[in-house]
C-alpha cells in the first residue's frame, strides 16, 4: 500500500475559535491542493474577537457556511464587522435532522442493554443495520452538503470560505472532504 505524505498549511490560531484549520494544501482527487486562502473549516464564530476578524480579512473571507441548528445560531451569533462583506449561507435542515438524530439516539439506547448478551453473529448483524441506518440519514443531508460545495464553486475565486458548525469536527470534516473531491 503506498502512502502519501501531505504538506499541511501553517497553524492559524484564533483567539475565539478553538478548531479552526485552513484546508491549504489538502491534496484533492485531481492531484491537486487546496490553494491558500481558499477554504477553511471552523467551531462557531460567535467568540472571534476583533483581531480574529482582521486576520480572517486579511485571508480574505468573502463567505461562511454555517452547518448549526436554527438553535444554535441564535444562541451563538457571529457578529461579522460592519466593514467586512461576508455572505452568510445556512440551510432549514432543522426538523429534519433532529428528527433522524432522535431516531438514531433512540435506536442506540434501546440498543445498548441487550448487546452485552448477544452472541457474535447478532452484534454483527446489529452492527450492519447501524451502518445502514447512518447511511440513510446521509442520505437526507447529501443535498445540503451538495450546496456548501456550490458555495465552495462560486465564491472561491473571489475569496475564502469557511466551513463551521457548533464544534467544527464531524459536520465541518464531511462537508470540506466533499468539497475537497473537486476543487
Amino acid at each position: 500500500m503506498a502512502t502519501t505524505t501531505v504538506q499541511l498549511a501553517p497553524l492559524f490560531q484564533l483567539e475565539g475559535a478553538s478548531n479552526f484549520r485552513s484546508l491549504e494544501g489538502v491534496p484533492t482527487l485531481d492531484g491537486r491542493h487546496i490553494r491558500a486562502n481558499v477554504l477553511f473549516r471552523s467551531d462557531e464564530l460567535s467568540r472571534l474577537t476583533d483581531a480574529d476578524w482582521a486576520k480572517l480579512r486579511d485571508m480574505r473571507l468573502i463567505a461562511t457556511c454555517d452547518l448549526r441548528r436554527r438553535d444554535e445560531r441564535e444562541a451563538y451569533v457571529a457578529k461579522v464587522p460592519a466593514d467586512m462583506t461576508v455572505h452568510e449561507y445556512w440551510w432549514p435542515y432543522d426538523d429534519e435532522m433532529l428528527a433522524i438524530m432522535a431516531d438514531m439516539t433512540a435506536q442506540i439506547r434501546a440498543a445498548l442493554e441487550p448487546l452485552a448478551s448477544m452472541d457474535d453473529a447478532t452484534l454483527d448483524a446489529w452492527v450492519e443495520s447501524r451502518y445502514a441506518a447512518y447511511g440513510s440519514g446521509f442520505a437526507k443531508i447529501a443535498p445540503h452538503i451538495r450546496s456548501v460545495f456550490e458555495v465552495v464553486l462560486k465564491h472561491g475565486r473571489d475569496g475564502a470560505v469557511l466551513v463551521h458548525c457548533a464544534a467544527g469536527t464531524c459536520d465541518t470534516s464531511l462537508a470540506s472532504a466533499i468539497a475537497t473531491t473537486n476543487h
